[in-house]
């Protein structure tokens, strides 16, 4: 008897054990500070971590925001990802991919969470997420298998992802 409650317990314990190392992570987080100093700097490292993930479509996603910021989740072009210094700012001009899910998302009172140009889901450019401070959000990938879904921070165009999708 007290064999088979001790196999039982440690066999128990190594379940428990095994379960985080087999669960696939399965989100991003955004993490980051900023500091200003007037007429002097502005510095900010906020990022998506991971960069890059790999999932399959129908997948979901969550975004867990680390900072006290607003940020969106905006699904770009690969062409409309801000390359430099001038593309972050220019992502803001009129007719700009950050400019439209900015007027999207806060055209409203209260903002609009959830921007869905495609099908239900993140599929295409425009769609946008957005995330309060210390926020989290939750979207499935419903992109085909085999497409790429680069996506930017329309508030800091410098924040920049990618999601294979397989």
């Amino acid at each position: 008897m007290r064999k088979a409650f001790l196999l039982t317990f440690v066999l128990g314990l190594l379940f428990v054990i095994a379960i985080p190392v087999m669960a696939k992570d399965k989100g991003f987080r955004i993490v980051g500070d900023e500091d200003f100093a007037a007429n002097k700097m502005i510095e900010s490292d906020f990022h998506f971590a991971p960069g890059v993930m790999t999932v399959e479509s129908g997948d979901l996603l969550t975004w867990n925001n680390k900072t006290d910021d607003e940020h969106t989740v905006t699904i770009v072009e690969e062409s409309e990802v801000p390359p430099d210094f001038d593309g972050v700012f220019e992502c803001r001009d009129p007719g700009g991919p950050c400019r439209a899910a900015l007027d999207a998302h806060f055209g409203t009172t209260p903002p609009t969470d959830t921007i869905n140009v495609g099908a239900a889901g993140l599929d295409a450019p425009g769609d946008s997420l957005l995330i309060d401070e210390e926020g989290s959000v939750t979207a499935t990938i419903s992109a085909p298998s085999g497409t790429d879904l680069y996506f930017i921070c329309s508030v800091h165009p410098w924040m920049q992802g990618e999601i294979e999708v397989e």
